[in-house]
This record gives C-alpha cells, sequence and structure tokens, in this order.
C-alpha cells in the first residue's frame, strides 16, 4: 500500500479521562474513501506499537466499528460527512491521553488502511521517500494553503505536484481534491517528520507578522522557520522557491532561514515584482527569492522582467454575466456613512484614500484582494453598480479570472463561501507565478545530468579536390 497522507494531532479521552480516543475527522475518512454505514476492523499490533483501522477483514482485528455521518448545512448544498469516533482501553497499549499521534493513511488496490501510531518525533532527522513515476519536475509545497501555487506551476506543463504540509484542514481538503495522487501531511509543521524527495520546494510561509494587512508581530514565526530548514534539506531539491510580502524578507526570521540553509544552498537570487505590472487588473506586490544547490543552475536562472506594452484589460472582460441575477448589491451610501464615522473616531481610516475602492467596469486598475476582502474597507475594491449607488463583490469566478487560476482548479462543495475568499486572498498571482515557474523549467532543460560518451568511431566530412568524402 502506498503512504497517502499524514496527520498529526493530540489523543483526547471518552468516557473517563484516561481511556484513548480514536476521532478521524471528515478529512482523514475522505483520504481513506471511508463511507457512512462501512464496516471497519480494528487490530492492535503491540510489537510495531500501531493501531490498524481499515475497510477489509483483518484476520488479528480485535473489534470492528462503523463509519457514522454528521449533516453540515453550512455551505450551498448540506452535505454528510464520514466520521469515526472510537475509544477503548485496549487502546491505552499503544497511545496515551494527551500523547501526540500520526495518523497514516495507505491506499492500495480496493483497500484502505489507516495506521494510528504515537508521534515519532527525530530533531534533526526526517524520514524521506520518493513519490512519483512522473518524470516531469517533481514539486513539493511547504505551507501550501488551498494549492493556487501548486496549480500555477503544473499549469505550465513541466511540474508535477507530488505533496504538501499544511495545517488547515479546509486547505488541505481543496489541496487534495485538485492533486488527488499528492501526498499530504496535516498538521503543525514542527511535527513534520516524513516528506517526500523533490526537485522544487516551494515555500509560502505565513506573512501575518509582516503584511502591512497583518498583525505585524515580528519573530512569532522564527520556531517554525527552523522546522522549515529542516524540512527543506530533507527534500534535497536542486531549487528552494520563496514568495512572500516584501517586509518578510527583512525579518530576523528570512535572515535565521538564509543561514541555517546556506551550507546546501550557498546561492540566492531575489527580486520584488508587482502583478500589475505583468498584466494583472489587480495589484499585488511580492518579492520572490531562489535559492540553489549548485553555481551551475544559479547562473542559468534569471527572475523575468515586466513585458514591454501590456494591453490593459478592463474589468468588465473578467465579469460574469451569467451570476447577474445573483449579484447582492450594497448600498454606497450607507458604506461611505459608516467609512466617515470610524474616521471621525480617529485610526487608520481617517485618511484612507478610496480612489480605488468604489471601481466602474471600464476600470483597469483594483486594489490587492487581502483576505478578508469579504469585510467593508477602503483596502479592498468593489464593482459599482451603473448608476454609481450600489457597489458588490467580486465573485468567486470572477476572481478566478482576475488571479489566472487554471481552468481545472475547483473548490470542494465542502467549503464555504467565506472561506473561499480567504484562501484566494492568501494566494499567489498567476501571472508572475506562471512566469517565475517557467524559468524554473528552463533551468533543468538547461542542465540536464550528463549522458556517459561512448568510445565509437565518428568519420570526419573533407573536401578533397572539389570531391566531397569522408576520412577513414
Amino acid at each position: 500500500m502506498e503512504l497517502k497522507f499524514k496527520k498529526v494531532y493530540t489523543v483526547s479521552s471518552k468516557n473517563d479521562p484516561e481511556t484513548p480516543r480514536i476521532w478521524l475527522q471528515s478529512l482523514v475518512c475522505k483520504q481513506a474513501g471511508f463511507e457512512k454505514g462501512q464496516e471497519l476492523y480494528v487490530s492492535i499490533n503491540e510489537t510495531d506499537k500501531e493501531i490498524v483501522i481499515q475497510n477489509t477483514p483483518l484476520d488479528s482485528a480485535v473489534s470492528r466499528v462503523k463509519v457514522s455521518g454528521r449533516t453540515v448545512n453550512n455551505t450551498e448544498q448540506p452535505y454528510v460527512e464520514p466520521l469515526v469516533d472510537t475509544a477503548s482501553k485496549k487502546y491505552q497499549r499503544i497511545i496515551r491521553v494527551r500523547q501526540k499521534v500520526e495518523i497514516n493513511v495507505y491506499q492500495g488496490e480496493g483497500s484502505s488502511r489507516i495506521v494510528v501510531r504515537p508521534l515519532k518525533f527525530k530533531l534533526l532527522e526526517k524520514e524521506t521517500f520518493v513519490k512519483s513515476t512522473d518524470e516531469r519536475i517533481s514539486m513539493l509545497s511547504i505551507c501550501s494553503g488551498a494549492g493556487f501555487g501548486s496549480a500555477h506551476f503544473e499549469e505550465c506543463g513541466y511540474f508535477k505536484s507530488i505533496g504538501a504540509v499544511e495545517l488547515e484542514d479546509d486547505s488541505v481538503e481543496t489541496y487534495s481534491f485538485n492533486f488527488p495522487g499528492s501526498y499530504i501531511f496535516n498538521g503543525d509543521i514542527r511535527d513534520c517528520m516524513t516528506i517526500p524527495k523533490s526537485d522544487v520546494a516551494l515555500v509560502t510561509m505565513p506573512c501575518n507578522e509582516s503584511s502591512s494587512l497583518g498583525e505585524r508581530t515580528q519573530g512569532i514565526m522564527n520556531d517554525l522557520l527552523l522546522a522549515t530548514s529542516e524540512i527543506i534539506k530533507a527534500t534535497e531539491s536542486r531549487i528552494v522557491f520563496f514568495e512572500n510580502v516584501p517586509a518578510w524578507y527583512k525579518t530576523e526570521g528570512y535572515g535565521k532561514l538564509k543561514s541555517l540553509l546556506k551550507e546546501d544552498f550557498p546561492y540566492w537570487q531575489e527580486k520584488q515584482l508587482e502583478s500589475y505590472d505583468f498584466g494583472s487588473i489587480a495589484r499585488r506586490n511580492r518579492k520572490y527569492a531562489c535559492a540553489f544547490r549548485n553555481q551551475e543552475d544559479f547562473m542559468a536562472f534569471q527572475f523575468p522582467t515586466p513585458p514591454q506594452g501590456v494591453k490593459r484589460k478592463k474589468l468588465r472582460e473578467f465579469l460574469n454575466k451569467a451570476e447577474a441575477d445573483t449579484y447582492e448589491w450594497k448600498s454606497v451610501e450607507n458604506w461611505l456613512s459608516n467609512f466617515k464615522e470610524r474616521g471621525d473616531k480617529g485610526g487608520a481610516y481617517k485618511d484612507r484614500s478610496l480612489e480605488k475602492t468604489f471601481v466602474k467596469t471600464s476600470a483597469t486598475e483594483l486594489n490587492c484582494v487581502p483576505k478578508r476582502y469579504t469585510s467593508q474597507t477602503a483596502s479592498n475594491s468593489y464593482v459599482l453598480s451603473e448608476d454609481e449607488k450600489s457597489f458588490r463583490f467580486l465573485t468567486i469566478p470572477e476572481l478566478f479570472k482576475i488571479f489566472k487560476v487554471p481552468s481545472w482548479f475547483r473548490f470542494p462543495e465542502t467549503i464555504g463561501k467565506i472561506r473561499k475568499y480567504e484562501m484566494i486572498g492568501q494566494s499567489v498571482c498567476g501571472h508572475v507565478f506562471q512566469a517565475i515557474a517557467n524559468r524554473i523549467a528552463e533551468v533543468f532543460f538547461r542542465n540536464q545530468p550528463k549522458k556517459e560518451k561512448r568510445d565509437e568511431f565518428i568519420p570526419q566530412l573533407s573536401i578533397d579536390d572539389e570531391q566531397l568524402g569522408f576520412v577513414f
């Protein structure tokens, strides 16, 4: 069986304080293909210190459990989530309450297996494996989010996403939905002990500590960077690609990360790029960095430069007229009244420009789309009605077009509307990302492994008295 998914969580109790509870959330059950009402078999292996739960009979089974379900109504269409909730004092032979355990999902032909075991934590050692037989450039995404960055790389045609490391369950669900063959670690990055080897590592660390729209609490992510450096080293990648807000590269944490990686990746390039300069209608000023294992790759790479004479599209070219009946219009007058009231109270709202807050369909430039796009702030851009009395948010399909999200990328039905907006706001611009991905691919084409020279006779072409012949 192939390892498909790994999640780390802390064991809780049920019935009494010391009875271990195995709680398999819907995300885990979906990865295993478990469905409501399905019977599962549970065995306890004291030799290997693991609890096995699978959907086909086990000779060593000590009990059976059924997959339960929970109806969720926070999306457009209610759905049933599969769940497994089992507790037993027998589990004390393997796991304990308040102990961190790893949930491993394996899949084979016609069967799935979940292995629960105590977390095997080694500070400076990672378990690695080769994930894919696909001969395209393999890529692992660290702090992957919903997988927009991976999607832009795959859209180029040269890359194959083989894995991701991500904390948020719904982001993992979206990633898994779009990259069903990839390995996923779901949990605190400091608990990640198993990782696939890859050619390229894509790193998009949380930017809350540095973003002008974030919390500006520099330093709280430094402990995560230590774990990140070890994961990057374990991948044995040739190139590491970073994306973040410009201020992140000035933090102490980024400096430490470079220091930790310099022995394995001594060559670095950095470049600040604005998505608007690459043809996007929405601004997204980001800085990018590439770290290289060898000088040959470093010399072969150059960040892309903005194209000359970009033809500016108007907002109307991104709007979805088929959704017109579902637009939710809001009062501009009420918004401005609320804005003025906040400004009168002082704070950041007082001197905020509204130049690109309400935009007509003829607009060619929008503000950056943030995580909190569905809030009403001056830093957002809203579509203005023809009579200029109402405004609305851009829809999800419209934002997909603006961000140049590949047409095959989808949100699963289980993701709520607000979370979809938040994930898009945390994503990346396809105009820039795909341009950089092509440049990284070019490095692999230029610096292919040299083939062994064969000792064979090659005749030389010569011209003798206007007679064409071969010299032997």
